[in-house]
Order: structure tokens, then C-alpha cells, then sequence
């Protein structure tokens, strides 16, 4: 920001207040308002209203400082001076919940650091702010006055369960508020108690799988049979069982599924209630160690710790009963069974970080299985080591020599990686060798921005990715092409159906399907940044293309230094798209180079299933 004039009055805008309330206020011509969201910079810029954004304020040095000190931020739990605080179980609670606090850290750390570059600019103005931003300017100054804002919820520790469907070819997402969720999955417990309730055959080694769906791995599960081992499916986060296609399978399968009721005695809920209050007795003293979090919290040498306490204390109380139950429950899990290894698909999740640390406990080994296409450059290192590289697991199962080869180079030792394949994509593999494909429409994907990276925070990447599928939607409506639009199946990605509905209403804007099916009967796969999606068109022999909206500093991935996707920008999608239309040696070249990275990449095609069996039988 290069203003000449010096404003006498600052407006820390943000998406919690109306239009209304700035009229109200009857501000002098040198004001300036600053908005610190997407959509309080587009109710402004809808309504012709100057303003400034406050990304503009931090520099892209700032923003790697923001990233890197999150992931400092983030290891507070394992000071020594306040560990005893938080241990159950041996268990450091402080971890169970990085992934929810960098979801809080990453958009406070934001505002933070632009209110401190606003303040240091302006140190004499009057500030105006909405009541969430108060917080952020009153450690600079007493010179704040609130404006009206509306509730604005701002940590979702309980978001709704969604489940999609599908009736007479349509397609419908069902939102459950997280109450009646937990209702629902109470009920289907009750019901594996008593249809899923299998014998351990002594005489075989017995493993747990935590929180696996039977339909993704629907090859996996019905080779269980002809194997050599007793399988148990732990699922705590979703149901084991939600339609006759998951029943189906798992009772083929003769796995044994858990459920709370079958673990459950009344002993452990004496225990369970003694340990609750023990612990919240703990937590009580951990609050007291301000000095330790103040001195912890400080960035640009102010601390936040004020700003971040009362979110902080909410997280941790509202969690803590769940951690406890969940805790006792995995012991009691552990205790039932004599497990050989437990396979999980995440290191991160807390019933996953419960599960890994009681099978530490018990001396139970622990595999962990490649869940996606992943960012294979060592600047995304940092990155990919709180997210998806083993810290805990004793076997990283990768899917192929691509990833065991960026794990070496990250430092990972050779022996700990084992090429195993995707047997989520057997099935599917199988079906593209026996089914026919009409491709009939071009597919696009899409991906949410990630809220616990500061690039994606930025209203300039908001902007970017608008800008990017308005850009897809005007040249294959241009072309006459039927557009279908596959939105991700995170609760954080926008719905952008309205959005689209002005551009083409003609274009159909999917919540909830089997991308896979969507892949295997389009014509040209295009998708949003990375995506496992592209892996997945390329073993489907679709050309794909990918439209980078967000630049995370992550450098260039194999997937696209092989030239096997397209990586462009807005501006040259029309360009590229017409020439994979118009030109068949540009399209067959590009399928023929996806053809020849995912067999790469993904090893053991068609019979990862029966590797992985194996691998646990002798594991």
C-alpha cells in the first residue's frame, strides 16, 4: 500500500459486518477500510466501495514465516515444563489435536501479522473494528472502537457429517449436525454388535485396521478370506456399515468389526468418568502456566497468546472427555486382542495417534499405507513431514518406487519403505479392463484451499481459483462442450453451484458421486492444482490437464516434470484445451506419457490387494 495521505480513521473490516454498518459510522473522506476476507472484499467491491486488503500489508517473506513458525507452534505440548500436565495413559493430548489447532493457528497467525504491519504503518490513526479483529489491534492501541458484527463462528471443532447419494440419476448430499450424527452411529453400533461379531482363529496372526472403508477397499476386504490372518476393523471416526454395498462386503470378508458397545464394560465407565475429572483437574493447573504460553506464543516479538487463549481452552475442553473415552477404549481394544500389527492410513488423526501410540505401548508393530498423490519435492518437505511421512510407524507402504525413492531423499531409511501399490484402485483397475467408456463430457475436479496454509488464505488465491473455473466454464461452454463439475468431498470446499448456474446453467455441479465412474466415462480430465484425481484419470487413459491457482512454494512435482499433465495458467487454458480437442497426436501423446507414469508409479496393478494380505501375514 503506497498511500500519500495519512488516514485519522481505520476500519478493520472482515465478513461478520454489513454494508449498513459502514454508512452508520459517517467516516471523513481519509479513511481507509480494510477487508480480511474473500467475501468482505467482494460485498465491497459488488458495491463500488474503495478499500484495501489486508494480504497487502505482509510481504512474501512474512508468509513463509507465517508457515514455517506454525509448524513451531504447533510442538508447545512437548515442552517439558508443562508435559505432566497432559499426559494420560502416556499419551501427550497436546498432539491429538495439531491437525484442529493449525486450522485455528495458521488464520490467526494471518491477522496477526497484518494487523502489526497496519498498526506500524499507522500508529496514530482511530481504528474501527469489527468485534473478532478487536482483539488483534487493542494489544497496539486503546484507540479501537467496535463496530456491529454479527456472531461469526470461527472454529468448527464439530462439523456436519455429510453423505451423498443418488435417486433417478441425480445426485444428493445429506448434512447431519454432529448430535445426530453420533445418534445414527450409536444405532449402527448396536447393530455390528450383532451381525459382525466373528471368532479369532488362534492360529493365525491378528491384525487391526483402523479406520478403512470397505468400499474403497472393497478388493482388499474379499480376499481377507483366502489369507492367512484375522482382521479386525476398528472404525471410530465413520461407520463400518452405512449402506448394503459396505454390509455386503464386510460380511463376505469375515472380519471382525468393533464397536464401543461390544468393548464396553461397566467398569471401564467408573474408570472412563475417574479419569475424566483426574484430567480436567490437570488441565485446570496447565492454564495456570501463563508465563510458558506467552513466552511460547510470541511471533514478530509481541505474544498472541491473549488472542489465542480463549480459542485455545475451548479446543482443548471441548475434546478432552472424547480423548479420555477414546483412550480407554483403544486399551480395552488392545487388551481383547493379541495384535501382531495395526495398518492405518494417517498418522495424524487422533484416533489414529491413540491407536499408534497404544500399539507402541503393547509392542504391536505399526504400517502405515500411502493415502494419496502427495507433493514429491523437497521444499515441500516441512510440509509433508507433519502431514503424510511416517514419524511412528515402523513400514511406510508406499505406492510405488516414485514415493520410495522421495522418502530416501527426505532421509527415510530404505528398509522402512515397502513399494506395495493402491489397493483402493484393484477394483477399479479391473473394471476399466472389462467396461466400455462413452466419453460423453469433460470433467473438472475441484480442490478446497487448504485452511491451514497461509497461501491458500490469501483473498489472491480465492480470487485466482474464481477467476480459473470461471475461465473453464466460459471456454467449454464456448466450444459446446457438456460440463460436469466434481466438487471435493472436504466440508471445507466451496459450493460453487450458484456461482456457475450464472455462467451456464447447462453445467451440472456434482456434490456427491464415485469420481472414479465420473473419470472412466469423460473426455478430458481437468482438475485444480495437485490432485490424486490426476493419478487417476491416468491409469483411466484420460488427457489430463491442471490449472495451478495457488502457488505454495512446493517447487514441481514428478507427476508434472514427466509431462504426463498438463500444468498451465488461466490464461493459456483456452489454447491448450482447443489443441487437445482439435489435435489427436497432442492428446494421444499426453495419454500415452499419463499411461506410462502411473504404471511407474503404481506398482503391483490389479493385485496390490493380495501384496498387502501378504505383507501382513509376515509382518
Amino acid at each position: 500500500m503506497n498511500d500519500t495521505k495519512i488516514p485519522q480513521n481505520i476500519i478493520l473490516f472482515n465478513s461478520s459486518s454489513e454494508l449498513i454498518t459502514l454508512k452508520k459510522l459517517n467516516l471523513d473522506k481519509s479513511s481507509i477500510i480494510i477487508t480480511f476476507d474473500f467475501e468482505s472484499h467482494k460485498l465491497l467491491l459488488e458495491n463500488d466501495i474503495e478499500h484495501h486488503i489486508s494480504d497487502t500489508f505482509i510481504t512474501e517473506k512474512n508468509i513463509e514465516e507465517i508457515q514455517k513458525n506454525s509448524y513451531h507452534f504447533t510442538n508447545w505440548c512437548n515442552d517439558k515444563s508443562i508435559l505432566n500436565f497432559i499426559l494420560h495413559e502416556e499419551i501427550n493430548l497436546g498432539n491429538l489435536f495439531i491437525g484442529e489447532f493449525q486450522l485455528i493457528l495458521v488464520p490467526l497467525l494471518k491477522n496477526f501479522l497484518e494487523i502489526v504491519k497496519i498498526f506500524q504503518k499507522f500508529p496514530h490513526a482511530n481504528y474501527f473494528s469489527t468485534l473478532e479483529l478487536v482483539p488483534f489491534i487493542s494489544i497496539h492501541t486503546n484507540n479501537v472502537k467496535k463496530i456491529y458484527s454479527k456472531p461469526k463462528i470461527i472454529i468448527k471443532t464439530t462439523p456436519p457429517m455429510k453423505y451423498g447419494l443418488q435417486l433417478g440419476g441425480k445426485h444428493f448430499t445429506i448434512s447431519l449436525p454432529h448430535k445426530y450424527y453420533k445418534k445414527i452411529k450409536l444405532f449402527s453400533e448396536f447393530f455390528l454388535n450383532y451381525n459382525f461379531n466373528s471368532k479369532i482363529n488362534k492360529n493365525k496372526k491378528t491384525v487391526l485396521l483402523l479406520e478403512f472403508s470397505p468400499t474403497r477397499f472393497k478388493h482388499f476386504f474379499l480376499n481377507i478370506p483366502k489369507s492367512n490372518i484375522n482382521l479386525v476393523l476398528h472404525n471410530r471416526k465413520f461407520p463400518s456399515v452405512w449402506n448394503f454395498s459396505s454390509y455386503s462386503i464386510l460380511k463376505k470378508s469375515g472380519c471382525l468389526v468393533t464397536s464401543s458397545n461390544s468393548l464396553m464394560e461397566d467398569s471401564m465407565k467408573l474408570s472412563i468418568n475417574k479419569n475424566t475429572s483426574f484430567m480436567i483437574s490437570q488441565i485446570e493447573k496447565l492454564w495456570n502456566q501463563d508465563s510458558f504460553f506467552k513466552n511460547f506464543f510470541m511471533f514478530d516479538q509481541i505474544s498472541f497468546w491473549p488472542i489465542l487463549k480463549p480459542f485455545f481452552k475451548n479446543l482443548f475442553s471441548q475434546k478432552l472427555s472424547d480423548y479420555v473415552y477414546e483412550i480407554e477404549l483403544t486399551k480395552k481394544l488392545f487388551k481383547t486382542y493379541n495384535f501382531s500389527s495395526i495398518l492405518v492410513t494417517s498418522e495424524n488423526g487422533f484416533h489414529e495417534q491413540i491407536a499408534i501410540n497404544m500399539a507402541k505401548k503393547f509392542g504391536v508393530k505399526v504400517a502405515l499405507i500411502q493415502h494419496g498423490l502427495y507433493e514429491d519435492t523437497l521444499e515441500a518437505y516441512e510440509f509433508n513431514k507433519t502431514r503424510v511421512l511416517p514419524n511412528l510407524s515402523d513400514k511406510f507402504l508406499v505406492w510405488g518406487e516414485v514415493l520410495k525413492k522421495y522418502c530416501i531423499d527426505c532421509g527415510l531409511s530404505p528398509e522402512k519403505i515397502v513399494p506395495i501399490g493402491n489397493p483402493a484402485y484393484d477394483d477399479f483397475l479391473l473394471q476399466l479392463k472389462n467396461s466400455i467408456h462413452n466419453n460423453s463430457y469433460i470433467l473438472l475436479t475441484t480442490s478446497p484451499l487448504q485452511l491451514d496454509t497461509i497461501n491458500d488464505l490469501t483473498i489472491k488465491s480465492h480470487l485466482q481459483r474464481e477467476e480459473a473455473i470461471k475461465k473453464i466454464c466460459h471456454t467449454i461452454t464456448k466450444l459446446n462442450k457438456k460440463l460436469i463439475i466434481k466438487l471435493h468431498p472436504s466440508p471445507d470446499d466451496v459450493d460453487i453451484t450458484n456461482f456457475v448456474e450464472k455462467i451456464n446453467p447447462e453445467i451440472i455441479v456434482i456434490k456427491s458421486a464415485n469420481v472414479l465412474e465420473l473419470i472412466k466415462n469423460c473426455e478430458i480430465f481437468i482438475t485444480l492444482n495437485m490432485s490424486t484425481t490426476i493419478l487417476e484419470a491416468q491409469i483411466s487413459n484420460k488427457p489430463t490437464i491442471s490449472l495451478f491457482v495457488t502457488e505454495r512454494g512446493f517447487g514441481i512435482s514428478k507427476i508434472f516434470e514427466s509431462n504426463s499433465c498438463i500444468s498451465v495458467i488461466d490464461s493459456d487454458f483456452e489454447k491448450i484445451f482447443s489443441r487437445l480437442l482439435n489435435d489427436e497426436s497432442f492428446k494421444n501423446n499426453l495419454i500415452h506419457n499419463g499411461t506410462q507414469f502411473s504404471q511407474k508409479y503404481l506398482s503391483n496393478q490389479q493385485s496390490s490387494s493380495k501384496h498387502l494380505l501378504s505383507f501382513l501375514e509376515s509382518f
